[in-house]
């Protein structure tokens, strides 16, 4: 019988993002502070809970890691991070998509 291997983790922890708005048209480079992220092909972040949008992450460390905003309504949307782009724990903070003029 071919093993199956099971990796379990604790959900990343975000304590802080900068920024916390940019334009509409995306392209802002969030950085998020946090604890527990890990250099997982899955590291992602995702905007919103329904009709939400996921972009891939990059590690930087175990409590710092990236993400590319992108494009968004203007709004408010609600930053959740996971690690395999499927299980997402959704931290207190909001982002701010703004209109541009």
């Amino acid at each position: 019988q071919t093993p199956l291997f099971f990796t379990y983790y604790h959900l990343p922890k975000v304590i802080d993002i900068y920024p916390r708005s940019g334009p509409e048209l995306g392209g802002t480079m969030l950085s998020l502070g946090g604890s527990g992220f890990k250099d997982y092909a899955g590291l992602s972040c995702r905007f919103g809970i329904t009709n939400s949008t996921t972009v891939l992450g990059k590690w930087i460390s175990d409590e710092q890691m990236i993400c590319e905003t992108p494009p968004l309504p203007p709004g408010s949307y609600v930053l959740g991070v996971s690690l395999n782009g499927i299980e997402f724990n959704l931290s207190a903070f909001l982002f701010i998509s703004r209109k541009e003029i």
